[in-house]
């Protein structure tokens, strides 16, 4: 099947379109999952393009209990492997990755000490205009401009696999705007939705937005400076500043520019988890309930804003997200 459908676009240019948008660094075509990232104000694609590495590591740490399931499945007598037992399976909403288990083991194989090395998750780390290799771009104008093209370039490769979205800050409210998105045009909508450091959209704590990008300089820098994750040599130095405030600055227009009224009914039927750091700015996390029929979780960990920054907490978030992929149910098939 490949990496990706191209629905008759040639394939060079469709993987070009998709390397300007989305920052891979591991690419694993046998990937069960895609995560797309979203990135904070002012953020690139690196921080969460590394996340790929985490990802393969923990799920290399579950091989021998894949393999001792597998290996139960594949000699039941309830479920003989074939075509009988997929059928089997999926009337029992067994998960994705139990059904894909079931359907890799010959039927004669024992179980192997080694194990299949095929990684379960493609991290997909969006890439924004206005920065790294799409610097000489203009800055998005609006949220719209930004739904539309991340969506129309990730559609073809959305369709073909499961996916999940996670999202901080600005990025919370990106993903939720593209997921709403490809759930009222294409009928698409992600296993999971993982939101971090933001409110609802629709949660009245947002109200009165304080308008921070048209802050003067001087008091914009202090503002930067009181929310942490930038380094203290970049806020010291002018000539970085110089490239990087006005990039955040617009990106906080963005988010500012966000009106959204809580919806009649549900937007959507998937899991939403919610995540903050404990000493930032308190957030209205139970708002985001207000948008799904599935399963809902709040998460407090310790930190400030960019609480997710540190190591113990980047490796909680990898580990959780990594589980309740395993977990979701999928009807892809």
């Amino acid at each position: 099947m490949g990496l990706f459908r191209t629905e008759g676009k040639d394939t060079k240019v469709f993987l070009r379109e998709m390397d300007k948008v989305a920052n891979c660094l591991y690419r694993r075509p046998q990937a069960l999952y895609r995560l797309i990232c979203f990135p904070w104000a002012g953020g690139g694609s690196i921080h969460y393009a590394q996340w790929g590495k985490h990802f393969n590591n923990s799920i290399e740490d579950k091989w021998t209990k894949l393999l001792l399931w597998r290996w139960h499945v594949s000699w039941s007598q309830t479920y003989p492997i074939g075509k009988q037992s997929l059928f089997d399976c999926m009337s029992l909403s067994l998960t994705w990755r139990q059904l894909k288990a079931v359907s890799r083991v010959p039927k004669q194989e024992g179980l192997s000490a080694q194990g299949e090395q095929w990684a379960e998750v493609n991290v997909y780390s969006i890439r924004l205009p206005g920065r790294e290799i799409r610097s000489k771009e203009p800055h998005a104008q609006n949220l719209q401009q930004l739904i539309e093209e991340i969506s129309s370039t990730l559609l073809p490769s959305l369709k073909e696999k499961p996916f999940a979205f996670f999202g901080h800050s600005l990025g919370a409210y990106l993903s939720f705007a593209t997921a709403e998105y490809l759930k009222r045009i294409h009928g698409l909508e992600p296993v999971h939705l993982f939101v971090s450091g933001a409110s609802a959209p629709h949660s009245p704590v947002r109200y009165p937005i304080q308008k921070r990008a048209d802050l003067p300089d001087d008091k914009f820098l202090e503002w930067m400076a009181s929310i942490g994750g930038t380094p203290s040599e970049i806020l010291a130095n002018k000539d970085i500043l110089q490239l990087f405030v006005p990039v955040l600055k617009a990106d906080l227009r963005l988010v500012e520019s966000i009106r959204y009224e809580k919806p009649p009914n549900k937007l959507f039927s998937c899991s939403i988890s919610s995540f903050d750091g404990k000493q930032d700015v308190p957030h209205d996390l139970e708002a985001w309930n207000d948008l799904t029929s599935g399963e809902f979780t709040t998460h407090k960990l310790p930190g400030g804003h960019f609480y997710l920054k540190e190591p113990d907490n980047e490796k909680f978030l990898v580990a959780y997200i990594t589980k309740h992929l395993e977990t979701a149910e999928v009807h892809y098939l």
